[in-house]
């Protein structure tokens, strides 16, 4: 059985799974070292028997640092983020402060949060939680040549 969910965060893949009885289910859930335990133990809750394995990590490039500098200093127009990962590693490189000045998208309600709690503020958020659905809140912003 395949399932997709609507919504590309674990509440919406929750949803879609919610007709099925999750009893004594066994599940395999792969996924990024730091991500959110809505998932996994909402399942547990329904009975479920998961295992979560630690598929990959997020971490910075080397020089990260320098390099958002730069690409800063030339003023893009917009800086988008997809994952609350993408905000933690570009904020702690460069401050949250050297975003304040420019429009930023968000893919989704969780990486909105991070934005959030790292005090950038958001100009837009993606409708639909994926890279075409990013680009097309960016292009819906946007009725002539950005400035």
């Amino acid at each position: 059985m395949d399932i997709t969910a609507k919504e590309y965060v674990a509440e919406g893949l929750l949803e879609a799974l919610a007709p099925y009885d999750m009893e004594g289910k066994r599940i395999l859930i792969a996924r990024a070292a730091v991500a959110r335990d809505v998932l996994p133990d909402t399942l547990r809750a329904r009975g479920a028997e998961v295992e979560v394995v630690e598929a990959y990590r997020t971490v910075p490039p080397e020089g990260l640092a320098e390099r958002a500098r730069e690409v800063l200093a030339q003023n893009p127009d917009w800086v988008t983020f997809t994952s609350s990962s993408t905000v933690r590693n570009l904020a702690e490189a460069v401050g949250p402060q050297a975003l304040h000045h420019i429009r930023t998208a968000s893919i989704g309600p969780v990486t909105t949060e991070t934005l959030a709690h790292y005090g950038i503020p958001l100009t837009i958020q993606a409708t639909e939680y994926t890279v075409q659905g990013l680009v097309n809140a960016i292009l819906s912003t946007t009725t002539g040549p950005l400035q």
